[in-house]
């Protein structure tokens, strides 16, 4: 746990470094995108992912973009005695980039929330309590964008996500996602400050 908050905190030194000042056009991102468990460890043994889908809400702040996300994404047995399930992610976000070259920007972030396993009912779970099982996440993301218009994005980024069960869980993912960003309307600027 002190070693991933090492890691966040060094990325928020390392993304407000390369901060440039924000507009006064205040931006809402609004993304959709596909992604897909590439990592193979312990949890593989028991589970096979299926390619996951997420949408993500960021709003733009003067500290970077902040926001939340939900992500959806399918685990199927590879044993008997395992339960296939639904990985549902829901988190709040951090964002910060920095411009490499033309339109494309580095992006660094995280992303702190619950994972819940929704297990598949198969006639022999007795209570709510074993169909769903809640956990704190923390992910650690980086990527690159590419803004193709003014107002749309590319992203693909690299996350490591780690979940405190019992038995530690380390999921590896590369998501691959479309951004279309909008003018915050003016009720909404003030509250961004």
């Amino acid at each position: 746990m002190k070693k991933i908050f090492q890691i966040i905190t060094i990325l928020l030194f390392v993304s407000g470094s390369f901060s440039f000042p924000q507009s006064e056009n205040k931006l809402i991102h609004i993304s959709l995108g596909a992604k897909n468990n590439f990592n193979n460890n312990d949890f593989h043994h028991y589970w096979e992912s299926v390619i996951g889908f997420g949408t993500e809400f960021r709003f733009e702040h003067a500290i970077g973009e902040l926001g939340g996300g939900l992500s959806i994404m399918r685990f199927d047995k590879k044993i008997e005695s395992a339960k296939s399930f639904y990985g549902v992610d829901y988190y709040f976000l951090y964002r910060n980039s920095f411009r490499l070259v033309g339109n494309t920007e580095i992006i660094l972030g995280f992303d702190a929330g619950i994972f819940e396993f929704r297990f598949d009912d198969d006639g022999d779970l007795q209570s709510s309590a074993e169909k769903n099982e809640r956990e704190f996440a923390i992910k650690i993301m980086t990527g690159l964008s590419y803004a193709f218009s003014d107002s749309w994005k590319v992203e693909l980024t690299t996350a490591y996500n780690h979940i405190y069960t019992k038995k530690k869980i380390e999921l590896f993912y590369l998501n691959l996602g479309l951004i279309k960003s909008f003018s915050a309307p003016e009720w909404l600027k003030d509250f961004l400050e």
